[in-house]
């Protein structure tokens, strides 16, 4: 067994505390900021798709879509005809604001579905009624986002962009 007395042990001790505090500190290293890298890319671009600018296939010219598919490009309150085959007579667009579409189908078809698929919030709303006949007319409406396909009976109205209080519309017959 070793006995060390208390004095001895305060020797140590304090020879061990003179020698930690001997000899040079090092000052703690800073981190070094470290130059740009010209491979990145300084310049941030972000695109929101409510604000794309689109250019429509048919440009404002409304009278494309009476006779076949079209992509036109509106501002504002519009009629657009549409082809009898559709099962349409038109489609007006009644307001444009921000990120949305408000549109509306009116259909003397005798018949009528309607459906919004490609953005949760669109839902279609109609009103009118047909006789036993067939007789009558019907209004379908909804308001959507871009990616929004706004369907009645054979017509699909598909919102390509918004920006602005303009829209790019895609109208195309289906069977």
């Amino acid at each position: 067994m070793i006995r060390v007395s208390i004095g001895t042990l305060a020797a140590v001790l304090a020879t061990g505390l003179l020698l930690t505090g001997c000899g040079s500190r090092t000052p703690p290293t800073q981190p070094t900021a470290r130059p740009a890298d010209p491979t990145s890319s300084a310049r941030t671009t972000t695109t929101t798709p409510t604000t794309v600018a689109a250019t429509a296939a048919d440009g404002t010219n409304l009278a494309a879509c009476a006779t076949r598919d079209c992509e036109i490009q509106v501002s504002g309150p519009v009629s657009i005809p549409v082809p009898a085959a559709v099962g349409a007579d038109t489609v007006s667009v009644t307001s444009i604001q921000r990120d949305t579409v408000t549109m509306s189908v009116a259909s003397t078809a005798g018949k009528i579905s309607q459906d919004c698929t490609g953005d949760p919030t669109c839902v279609p709303q109609g009103n009118g009624t047909f006789d036993s006949s067939g007789g009558g007319s019907f209004v379908s409406q909804a308001t959507g986002h871009i990616g929004a396909k706004f369907i009645v009976n054979k017509l699909t109205v598909a919102v390509i962009a918004v920006s602005q209080g303009s829209a790019v519309l895609r109208l195309t017959s289906g069977s």
